[in-house]
């Protein structure tokens, strides 16, 4: 009979074990989980086999093609679409003319297949489910059974309360070709949602194998060390693995040297340790795994290539292949490490903790929430500040010790806090604030209002520090704001993400808690400097305006129907709802973007012999126009390292009507009234532009890459400048690192947009041969 091997789950469950490792491949005292289900497959007469691979099937194809087992028949079928569990098995089995035994491939089990099979045809059955006896069946799907022993229904991960069976489901199935056609071809279908309730209204037989001997799906990465540990302990049943057993000890190569060892210990090829290190079995230490002098392991997996440096200490963690474990590292229960990473010296990791592969614990940091981001530090603050769910990432015990790391940094400093929305942004807003007066710090909170207001109201009080929270559905965000309300200085956010790692936040006492002041009111004051904008008034223009902000649409139509302008005609006004992004719609140049408008501007400003300061991000092309009228562009940056744009964001200060869409429509109506022309007019005078942005994602060297590109561009402060023959491209990295960013610039939307994909392209093969280049790099040499 031919076996279908299930092999295209993306194991989200085990991650990060499995972010570079499809799951039939993780390894089990030191043999993948495949090797162990060829193997019963094999024992039992079953030689025909087929993998229906999805998730890093190229790592399959690459595996099979170097060690592919004698008297197998094995066949690899990709899917191009998720197809479901049934769906996977139609595709890989086709019409088989006799019986298919579909087998997962992350199970280890030790099943008499011969017996499932012999039951199933006695018992005349078209599908037969292989289940066994649980002890806690909340896990697992449940099979119920009638008095003639057949299936009669199914109960999925039930509570206590709604348990009245103990069979759970193993996902080892033997199928009849009738069962087999009851499977639409190419489309998603799944065996416990669709095909197993369909043949049970069909009143079709539905055979259950009950079965005694060693099972274990390995769906997380608790059962993933039981399963290794079962192993060790020899409660699997399967035949002898290794070359020797001896004193508890399994070993290809048992490691020479003075160390301590007890319990069953599992060591695989070319294991050093070091004087004076003890391990604690059961524990796994896998090909290659090098442990330092001094060093406690108690239990837990270390993969292929894992190094541990001396005085470390490990309970129960795992060590994905070429972790590295510096000096005095700690690593309590269940923390997890994603291949490649580093752990500094003395750095701790929290139990539960997982880290993601080729991140980079620091030296003496306490790591105790999951570490994603790719950087050298973990890194919170992206592009867009600190990005998450509401709710699931961004939570209220967050807001908190982030108020606490603000508040320890601040010494005395008031801080400025918003939010855009006036219930869950209320919420979670209190704890920011609580945390932040815990440390003594007072908070100036300006409540629910627009970003562009919050930005105008920061700078008005001369607020030098604001943290505006935005609650998304999609994704929340939470923005830490500078000196005029600019992007806050890397320095600074550094600082905080180092507090928040190592959990030192100063501590107010009772009489010393930071005050919350209200702030609510700044409209009117805001409104005032809108009309300064105009100062000889708007009579004789005309313009729409368009917000899903309503109060955003109410002030800026009031503002412009003050100065005298027609709101009911005209170019219409389309403001974003957060205030800082717009465009306009004008019958005779068309939809006009937010970068074109920042040019016209700036031609404004040149005409009137003013020099301006924008972000790096700004359109290079105000550079162009700015030689022409004899006038310079300050430039700064969103995130600065260091002091060096420090006059730029002074000259910024004064101009905060290129980062506000209200302030920028009244200045720009005002200069074209006083100049005599119209906002179509004035766009005739810029020339061409378009622009568009993108970005590689899953760079893990990004220093590199940007060396490489530096023979062919110009570098600067904010990354590199690639001419090429449709226009200019800006490349800089993301700011966790785990990205290329690109700004592409040209004539017009149509050729910024080729030029843009023309660069990742490019990019996207440099990035593939680096990580070519640097596989299979030991850890010894990264560190």
């Amino acid at each position: 009979m031919k076996a279908v091997i299930m092999a295209g789950g993306e194991g989200s469950r085990l991650r990060p074990l499995t972010l570079d490792t499809p799951k039939p491949l993780v390894r089990l005292c030191g043999r993948p989980v495949i090797e162990y289900i060829l193997a019963l497959l094999e024992r039992h007469g079953i030689t025909d086999c087929v993998l229906s691979a999805g998730y890093l099937q190229n790592e399959l194809h690459r595996y099979f093609e170097m060690r592919r087992p004698d008297g197998l028949s094995i066949r690899i079928v990709d899917e191009s679409r998720p197809l479901g569990t049934a769906g996977g098995v139609k595709n890989a089995a086709g019409n088989a003319k006799e019986e298919v035994l579909v087998i997962s491939g992350d199970a280890l089990c030790n099943i008499d297949l011969t017996a499932a099979l012999y039951e199933h045809r006695q018992s005349g059955a078209q599908a037969t489910m292989v289940v066994k006896r649980v002890e806690d069946p909340r896990e697992y799907g449940l099979v119920q059974l009638d008095e003639n022993g057949f299936i009669s229904g199914f109960v999925e991960k039930p509570p206590f309360s709604g348990v009245t069976t103990d069979l759970a489901n193993t996902g080892i199935y033997i199928l009849s070709p009738q069962a087999l056609r009851l499977i639409p071809p190419d489309e998603k279908y799944d065996f416990a949602g669709d095909l197993f309730p369909r043949m049970l209204m069909q009143h079709r037989r539905l055979g259950a194998y009950i079965t005694e001997s060693y099972w274990c799906d390995i769906g997380e990465l608790s059962s993933y060390l039981r399963c290794q540990y079962d192993l060790l302990l020899g409660k699997t049943g399967l035949p002898e693995l290794t070359a020797g057993k001896e004193q508890g000890i399994l070993a290809r190569e048992k490691p020479a040297g003075v160390y301590f060892s007890e319990g069953p210990v599992y060591f695989g090829k070319g294991v050093r340790i070091g004087e004076g290190a003890r391990i604690k079995g059961p524990c796994i230490l896998d090909d290659g795994v090098s442990v330092g002098a001094n060093t406690k392991i108690e239990g837990g997996v270390l993969l292929a290539g894992a190094f541990v440096g001396e005085s470390a200490r490990l309970c129960e963690a795992l060590l994905c292949p070429g972790v590295s474990v510096k000096w005095g590292a700690v690593l309590h229960e269940g923390s997890a490490v994603g291949a490649h990473a580093i752990i500094g010296n003395s750095a701790r990791v929290e139990p539960g903790v997982k880290i993601w592969p080729y991140r980079h614990a620091p030296d003496g940091t306490v790591i105790s929430h999951h570490l994603i981001t790719q950087s050298g530090r973990e890194e919170i603050f992206d592009e867009e500040g600190i990005t998450g769910e509401v709710g699931a990432e961004l939570t209220p015990e967050l807001l908190a010790r982030l108020g606490c790391a603000i508040g320890s940094i601040r010494q005395q400093q008031p801080v400025a806090i918003g939010c855009s929305d006036a219930r869950a942004g209320r919420a979670l807003l209190s704890a920011l604030s609580a945390g932040i007066q815990s440390s003594g710090v007072q908070v100036m909170d300006f409540g629910t209002v627009y970003r562009s207001l919050f930005n105008w109201s920061m700078a008005y009080t001369g607020s030098s520090l604001g943290v505006y929270l935005e609650t998304d559905p999609a994704q929340g965000k939470i923005r830490l704001l500078g000196e005029h309300a600019l992007g806050c200085p890397r320095p600074l956010e550094r600082r905080i993400e180092s507090f928040l790692m190592r959990g030192e936040f100063t501590r107010a006492g009772v009489a010393r808690f930071g005050e919350r002041i209200g702030m609510e009111g700044m409209q009117a004051l805001y409104a005032a400097d809108l009309l300064r904008q105009a100062p000889y008034g708007l009579s004789g223009m005309q313009a729409q305006v368009r917000s899903a902000n309503r109060a955003i649409a109410h002030l800026l139509r009031d503002t412009l129907q003050g100065l005298g302008c027609d709101t009911g005609a005209g170019p219409v006004l389309r403001i974003s709802s957060d205030g800082l992004g717009m465009s306009v719609s004008d019958e005779t140049a068309g939809e006009i973007l937010f970068g074109r408008l920042q040019c016209m501007l700036a031609l404004a400003e040149f005409k009137q012999e003013r020099d301006v300061a924008l972000s790096y991000t700004a359109p290079q092309l105000i550079e162009h126009m700015a030689t022409k009228y004899g006038r310079k562009v300050w430039r700064y940056f969103d995130c600065p390292a260091a002091e060096e744009d420090a006059a730029a964001r002074r000259k910024a200060a004064g101009q905060d009507y290129f980062r506000d869409a209200l302030l920028m429509s009244v200045r720009l109506l005002s200069f074209c009234k006083m100049a005599g022309t119209s906002l179509s007019g004035l766009s005739g005078e810029v020339p061409g532009y378009g622009m568009q942005q993108g970005s590689l994602p899953d760079v893990y060297a990004p220093a590199e890459l940007m060396n490489r590109l530096s023979r062919q561009g110009t570098a600067g402060t904010q990354g590199l400048l690639l001419q090429h023959r449709l226009g200019v491209a800006r490349i800089r990295p993301g700011k966790r690192g785990d990205c290329i960013r690109v700004f592409a610039e040209s004539k017009n939307a149509e050729m910024a947009q080729e030029l843009c994909a023309d660069v990742l392209a490019y990019l996207k093969r440099l990035r593939d041969e680096s990580a070519e280049s640097t596989k299979g790099e030991s850890p010894q040499k990264r560190l």
